[in-house]
């Protein structure tokens, strides 16, 4: 039998698949073949006896394939592969009733921030062969049955554009949805009379914490299931209706405010519920929920009566976990902190400023512009007996806690849970520039931390946003490091989703009306081409041309004749964002040349769509060319703009300047940064990966190296000193900026979040030149081994995932040139080490000798080969 990693949807054994066209996958690993056959029965002894009556269909290529299902399937259907005179283990899915005759119920009073309680009794003659339970709560739920969990999971449904808003109004796209969730609960019901119970909070559906961005609210929480049981007597369906008991608690849990915790409460009186509007569609989950990571052991810090301090040792996301006890009507409050400042706790870096109420105001002329500081905690008031404390509908992050009472209290069983995305990392990296791996690790770590409900946020903590351009520039990183195409997947659709009318694509997806630029935009763009690279699946370009060319559209009326971008008319426009220093970029030519990348990348999806070109992308890349060049470019210095933050970096990259001109101006780019900057960046989230990029591709690989090497203000090495996770900022504070739009706005001198991913975005230089492992070419069946440091880095490994099984790429300088890759099956592997000289041998599944003058170059088919210079 052949393991073969069968997943349906990119989901492991789906219980609920809607519409009848499905995405089959498998990953080949060790096994060659390119004809196969999908087989699908209705019953496991029908896939034991070869009785195929549901679909048998021959296919040829890799392992991903689109099925039309016969319109009739209902039930678990079984499939697995057939090939190569042998079968694959056998996987299924369902396909199901979703919440038919279900309604949307709430309770009859609302209290804001409140904990919603839900319960149905109901009665079955005998214990089910088979059930299934659909579940929708809004925002975040959780459920019982029989007092025992239906799942382990946090933080559900996956966070999605729910309905069109009002309040805020923000974009006119119309592919709003809610997910539900499908368990199998079986095991949980029995014979006689049963009890489910659900808890609903507001989580992102209903979150009113902030009077500053992000505040919105799509309604008021709400709860929709419908739970099917197969008994002896037949088929026995329950749903919510207006029959469901439900009331609301005075224990809290929102998003930002998090945990407030009345262990005095006892449960309300239970009245029916009220059927509210079936105005949100609904979907099977797409991606993953948040799970239980791992869990850190507490290092006491401070051992008092009424105050304990405790280090987890790693900066992450979740709760803390533990038993308490003290006098009844105690108050214990548990604030979080990152990291110590001066040997003290630092609330601040995860804190963010709120308007205060009219009444509350410092500024007595000016109510609305009246703030105050809101840190990371959660409040409990104790019973007088043993209260457990677990995270509820809301994470944390930090390393470290403070528990603090107005009476002595005991702790006993302390962990912290690590919360996060179930996820499954797949890349790995090792080599021998410590500094390298130390920015590997902390990468890794900050992006679990910004992987919750479906969605990569900026931060954990103080924000918790999808910024459209900060998860655009991890997501190569991430394709690298994680099973991350099904969360990238759901995240293209909330892109799409989040398009306006206009063809505007906001700063964040869902849209929460938060500031950026058009480079955050330009994610419609990059976020499906960079799936198509690593998988090679049409679907995401055919998915999203339409929507790349409605944004050119829409950065075409942002000129007025001129091809030079102008403002969006709506809140905020940056260009680079979070430099060493004040952004100097000039705003108008950098979002020019995002105007001209996202016309000549959408030009390259019209080709391979329909194998030709677009005139009207074509006149348009034409004369946003010639206005860039025109007025933009000094030819007297050979420099774009101000030639500062990478601004000349970019022409080169976006292929902008005329050829004659392209020597002069790398050559002041090379001066700028080897000696004006003297190997530091000056580049902000969005150029420091540019610039690396550029520097490595065209023969400055040394100055990018010296660069990510540096141990001076601004580097790498001083961003990550005393980190576990990687800071917003490369100083770690808030220095003075202007706005790179008009209007000047002085920030200086606050803290700045720990744990922000965007600089992770260098992960993808790491593995790419460093460790030699590029997939851009993927889509063409090709993996390229091309480190470029092997005269200067003594040893590197690296490897990652492909949909035909674990590319790698590793090389030793400690005996001679060794090097080893890793080509799957089905692809063909692209080795070329530039400047290497000298003969060779290759040992694999066949040996040669080779030699060369000016760089190793060989094409390998799949297998495990060596190359030693000889």
């Amino acid at each position: 039998m052949m393991t073969l990693n069968l997943k349906c949807n990119l989901l492991e054994n789906p219980l609920q698949v809607s519409g009848n066209r499905i995405l089959l996958t498998f990953v080949k690993g060790e096994y060659e073949f390119n004809e196969f056959c999908i087989c699908m029965a209705s019953s496991l002894e029908g896939m034991e006896n070869r009785r195929y009556d549901v679909l048998y269909q021959r296919y040829s290529g890799n392992g991903r394939v689109y099925v039309t299902l016969p319109e009739n399937v209902k039930g678990r259907v079984y499939w697995r592969v057939e090939a190569l005179y042998d079968v694959s283990e056998v996987a299924f899915f369902e396909v199901g009733n979703g919440l038919e005759g279900a309604k949307w119920i709430a309770p009859s009073a609302i209290e804001n921030g409140g904990i919603y309680i839900f319960e149905k009794e109901f009665h079955l003659p005998s214990k089910p062969m088979q059930a299934r339970l659909n579940v929708c709560g809004l925002g975040f739920y959780d459920g019982k049955i029989n007092a025992k969990r239906v799942d382990g999971y946090y933080f559900k449904p996956n966070f999605t554009d729910y309905k069109k808003r009002t309040e805020p109004a923000l974009t006119e796209g119309n592919d709003y949805f809610a997910v539900y969730n499908t368990y199998d609960v079986t095991e949980l019901l029995c014979k006689g009379q049963n009890t489910m119970r659900f808890r609903v909070a507001g989580g992102f559906y209903n979150n009113t914490d902030k009077r500053d961005a992000p505040n919105w609210k799509y309604g008021d929480e709400r709860l929709i299931f419908a739970l099917t049981a197969q008994c002896e007597d037949g088929t026995h369906t329950i749903v919510s209706d207006e029959s469901c008991l439900s009331a609301v608690l005075k224990t809290k849990s929102t998003l930002f405010l998090g945990d407030r915790v009345d262990f005095t409460e006892s449960m309300p009186v239970l009245e029916r519920s009220k059927v509210l509007a079936q105005d949100i569609r609904l979907l099977p989950a797409q991606c993953t929920d948040d799970k239980l990571e791992r869990v850190f052991f507490p290092h006491p810090l401070t051992q008092e009566e009424k105050r304990k301090v405790y280090d987890f040792g790693l900066n992450h996301t979740g709760g803390i976990s533990c038993l308490v006890k003290g006098e009844r009507g105690t108050v214990l409050t548990v604030r979080y902190a990152e990291v110590m400042t001066d040997g003290e706790l630092n609330f601040d870096t995860s804190a963010y400023e709120d308007f205060v109420d009219e009444t509350e105001h410092f500024d007595l002329g000016n109510p609305h512009k009246a703030k105050k500081k809101v840190i990371q905690e959660n409040t409990y008031i104790l019973s007088g007996n043993e209260d457990e404390i677990v995270p509820l509908f809301s994470w944390r992050c930090y390393r470290y806690i403070e528990m603090t009472a107005d009476r002595p209290f005991q702790v006993e069983g302390l962990v912290s849970q690590f919360i996060c995305s179930d996820i499954k990392r797949t890349g790995s990296f090792y080599c021998s520039e410590e500094i390298f791996n130390d920015l590997f690790e902390m990468y890794i770590q900050t992006q679990q931390c910004n992987m919750h409900s479906g969605v990569i946020t900026d931060c954990p903590h103080r924000e918790k946003l999808p910024y459209t351009g900060d998860g655009r520039l991890v997501a190569k990183s991430f394709l690298y490091n994680f099973d991350g195409e099904v969360l990238l997947r759901k995240w293209l659709k909330d892109i799409l989703a989040a398009q306006g009318e206009d063809g505007y694509v906001p700063h964040s997806a869902p849209d929460m009306s938060v500031g950026g630029g058009y480079f955050w935009g330009f994610s419609v763009v990059d976020i499906p081409i960079k799936l198509y690279e690593f998988t090679g699946d049409m679907y995401y370009l055919k998915k999203a041309y339409a929507s790349m060319r409605k944004w050119c559209e829409y950065l075409n009326a942002r000129h007025e004749g001129d091809y030079i971008v102008g403002g969006n008319g709506r809140k905020w426009l940056l260009s680079d964002w979070l430099p060493p220093e004040e952004v100097k970029i000039d705003c108008r030519y950098f979002s020019t040349v995002c105007f001209y990348l996202s016309v000549v990348k959408t030009q390259w999806v019209h080709e391979r769509l329909y194998g030709n070109k677009d005139a009207e992308l074509e006149t348009w890349a034409e004369k946003i060319k010639a206005a860039v060049n025109q007025t933009f470019y000094n030819a007297e210095k050979g420099v774009y703009a101000g030639n500062v933050q990478g601004e000349s970096v970019l022409a080169l990259l976006a292929g902008i300047p005329e050829a004659q001109e392209i020597e002069k101006i790398k050559k002041s780019v090379y001066h700028y940064y080897k000696h004006e900057k003297r190997s530091h960046f000056d580049t902000g989230i969005i150029m420091t990966p540019f610039l690396l990029e550029y520097l490595t591709t065209n023969g400055m690989e040394d100055l990018a190296l010296s660069m990510m090497t540096q141990k001076d203000y601004p580097s790498f090495y001083t961003l990550m000193q005393g980190e576990t996770t990687l800071p917003e900022h490369w100083s770690k504070k808030w220095i003075n900026y202007s706005w790179a739009d008009g209007g000047i706005e002085t920030l200086g001198g606050d803290d700045v979040s720990h744990c922000h991913p965007m600089f992770g975005s260098v992960v993808e230089w790491l593995f790419e030149c460093v460790g030699g492992l590029n997939f851009s070419k993927l889509y063409q069946n090709v993996v390229q081994f091309s480190p470029m440091y092997v005269d200067k880095i003594d040893y590197a490994s690296v490897s990652a995932n492909t949909m035909n099984g674990v590319a790698k790429c590793e090389y030793s300088m400690q005996n001679g040139f060794e090097m080893f890759v890793s080509v799957p099956n089905g692809l063909q592997g692209e080795v070329c080490v530039k400047d290497l000289r000298g003969s060779f041998s290759v040992t694999g599944e066949r040996s040669f000798n080779t030699s060369c003058e000016d760089g190793l170059c060989l094409s390998l088919p799949g297998g495990t080969w060596k190359i030693k210079k000889v």
